[in-house]
This record gives C-alpha cells, structure tokens and sequence, in this order.
C-alpha cells in the first residue's frame, strides 16, 4: 500500500469497521443498548464523536445531525450524552489502532538509512473539575484544585503518525508510560528502530529495556548526569540484569553557546556525530505534534466530565490526527506535482489548519453515510482541496521553546478548526 492511496484505504476501511454489527456488539455496554430503531444509533453517535467536537454539544448537533439523516429531527443534547454513555472507549481506541496498523503498512513509508524514527514524549492537559475527574486523575496535580491528566505519545517522526497514545493519571511518570509503550510497540511495529529520546527519560531501566530488545537510542542527556559523563569521557555505561552496555557520547555546542550532550548505541562506522545531531533534531517534530494536537484538534479542551467520555474523545482525536496525516501524505504529493517545474526558492508542504478545516465538514459523513456513491464524491471533493494555501518548508529554522505550558496556562489556545 503506497502512502497516497493510505487516506482514501482509511477512511474506507473505518466505515466498514464503525458500521459492522461485531463492532458495535464487542463496543456496547449492554447487549440491550441500541437494539431499538432510535435516531441514535451506534454508528451515528460513534461518527458524531469523531467529529472533532469543538463547540457546544447542541450547536455541534445543530450543524452535523440533519447532514447525516436528512429529514430526521435533531435530538436533544441529554440524548446524544446518554447515548455516547453506552459505549465503551475501548471503540474509538480500535479505530485510533486502525490508523496506526494502516499507517504502519505502507510500503513506501519513510525511514533513516533503514531505521524507522520513533520520538516518545510526554505532555498534561487540563480537564474538568467533576469529581469522578478529579478522584482517577487528580491524586497530584501541577497546579492546586485544577484536574489534569498525563499524555504520552510514540511519534513517527518522519511519518508524521502516532503509534502509541496513554493518557494517565498526572501522578504516573513519563518514563514508566514510555516503557509501557515500548513493550506495547514490540506486538505491532517491525523492523529496525531508533527511539528519539530527551532529557527527561534518563534512566537506566529505560534505556536498558530498549538495548535489550535490540532497538537504538539517540538520547539527550545532562551534561553531568554520571561521573563518566562529567569528567568528559567519550562513553558511558549502561548496567542491566545481564549485560553492560556502552554508548558513546557526541557534545556539540549550540548557536547560544551552549554544550548539548547526545549518547547513542549507533555505531560510529554507520553514523557520524553529524549524523547524530541531525537524527536528534528530528525529535522537534512531536513537539510540532503536541501543537496540532492542543490547538488544532482541542485537546487541551475536552469537556466531558466523565472518565469514559473523556477516553472516547482522546482516542478520537488520536485516530483524527492519523487520518490528518494521511490526508497530508495525497496533498504534499499533489503540491510536488504543481510546483516541480516552477523552480520555487522553498518546496512547499500542505498546511495541517487547511486540511483539518476540510476534514471537519465532511469526515463523520464518509465515515457514515451507507452511500458509496456520496462518499466518493465528498472524497474527491475534500482530496482536490486539501492542497490549496500550501506553507514553505524553510530549513534550519530553530524552534520557539518560549511557549511553554506554564508560561501559557492561563490562557487560551490557539482557535481550534
């Protein structure tokens, strides 16, 4: 399966999936929920929720319900929110999963001399003060009386998908959902990786898990995080049950004048320190990630005020996320296509803000509606669409770390799509 083909693939394979009567059966909460004719159905509030709900419930309902059953009344909002209580998140975690197995698929996916690029990271979100909210999510908390909950993702970095996504309790740490993940990966991802790493997952269980199963590492660390690293040695070991491991160390210095320090597992026969530094500077692309996740699909504004729904709506946006990516693998390809011969000064990719606007409208349609025919044609509609106000790619750009979550707590994200 090529990477262009994988959008369409997708959001075929999702309908068929979201309509199937053993998805709904191993979905319900009951073996009597949605037995009876109603207006809302199971796969019409499982398309509603993947709908990118950033409004109201109502107004949401008022602009979506009568698209996907035309000539019926629109139901009440305390219907949709009982009817979404009826399913299990586990629902949207296997459409998000979905995703992850088709974009895992493609043959001509992207990789490094071979490896596949896996960043992992972590993030919090804010979430409503209910109490079932605060009692599994708020045992600890970064700011007093406010609920937030843990993210941890593996990334894809030259891909542009998310393989793995938890969201935890705040008390639980970044380096054991990271392990968790790990384990997770080994069941479903195939061939050579390296796990882009910062900082923050130093430790040497970690680091050990990922050695022993025969994966690489390229890791930011402290300067004086062991004596070996602070009297300046150009190796540092790496203790396990069984096995000692040596990695080397790669300094470099900063345009601020800084000294960062890399240690990986790679060889220096096959990777150059240069080629060190650049594997570590394509980590910034989840970082890119959290962003669109936060302020393009409203992550940082889910309002359910239960456990079960906030799940639902994070694995949707998971799987939302994917399909973004897929979408952006037909518009960059027909962005090439138009500007080959124009001898630009930059190449141009597809803007993430203009795909999801497309998207938006049309995706719980496709994922749907029973008609073929209608959904070829919103199909061909939004893929010939996706391309329009493309961005330069400008290289050897520094990111903004000014933006922090701290510094912007109290403030609004960016308007969501």
């Amino acid at each position: 399966m090529k990477q262009i083909k994988l959008f369409q693939t997708a959001v075929n394979a999702l309908h068929n999936l979201i309509i199937s009567k053993d998805f709904m059966d191993r979905n319900r909460m009951k073996a009597t929920d949605f037995t009876r004719n109603r207006k809302l159905d199971f796969p019409t509030v499982v398309s509603i929720i993947m709908s990118i709900m950033t409004k109201p419930i109502h107004s949401e309902l008022c602009g979506l319900f009568h698209k996907l059953k035309d000539g019926v009344s629109q139901p009440a909002q305390q219907s949709f929110s009982e009817a979404r209580q009826k399913i299990r998140y586990q629902a949207f975690k296997e459409i998000f999963q979905q995703t992850v197995s088709m974009g895992l698929s493609a043959s001509d996916a992207k990789t490094f001399r071979g490896y596949r690029l896996l960043a992992i990271d972590g993030s919090t979100i804010p979430l409503k003060k209910s109490d079932e909210l605060r009692e599994y999510f708020a045992k600890t908390s970064p700011v007093p009386n406010d609920v937030f909950g843990r993210v941890s993702c593996v990334y894809d970095v030259l891909n542009h998908i998310i393989i793995d996504a938890r969201l935890a309790p705040f008390n639980e740490g970044e380096r054991l959902l990271a392990a968790n993940a790990i384990e997770e990966t080994e069941n479903y991802v195939d061939g050579k990786r390296i796990y882009l790493l910062d900082r923050g997952y130093w430790r040497v269980e970690l680091y050990a898990k990922i050695l022993s199963m025969g994966h690489s590492i390229v890791a930011r660390v402290r300067n004086q995080m062991t004596k070996e690293l602070k009297y300046g040695s150009s190796t540092v070991t790496i203790p396990s049950d069984t096995e000692r491991y040596t990695l080397r160390v790669i300094r470099f210095t900063l345009p601020s004048g800084e000294t960062e320090t890399l240690i990986t597992n790679l060889s220096d026969t096959e990777f150059t320190d240069q080629d060190i530094v650049q594997l570590y500077f394509l980590r910034w692309n989840i970082e890119t990630a959290y962003d669109g996740l936060k302020n393009l699909l409203a992550m940082n504004n889910i309002s359910s005020r239960t456990l079960l729904t906030v799940l639902q709506d994070f694995y949707a946006i998971m799987a939302i996320f994917n399909l973004t990516a897929f979408a952006a693998y037909v518009a960059d390809s027909q962005i090439a296509e138009r500007t080959e011969s124009k001898g630009s000064k930059y190449k141009y990719k597809a803007s993430r803000y203009t795909i999801l606007a497309v998207l938006k409208p049309i995706l719980p349609l496709v994922l749907y509606l029973p008609s073929a025919y209608l959904r070829r044609k919103l199909l061909r509609n939004a893929l010939s669409a996706l391309s329009a106000r493309p961005v330069p790619i400008r290289s050897n750009r520094l990111p903004d770390r000014s933006r922090t979550i701290l510094k912007y707590k109290n403030r609004p994200p960016k308007k969501p799509v």
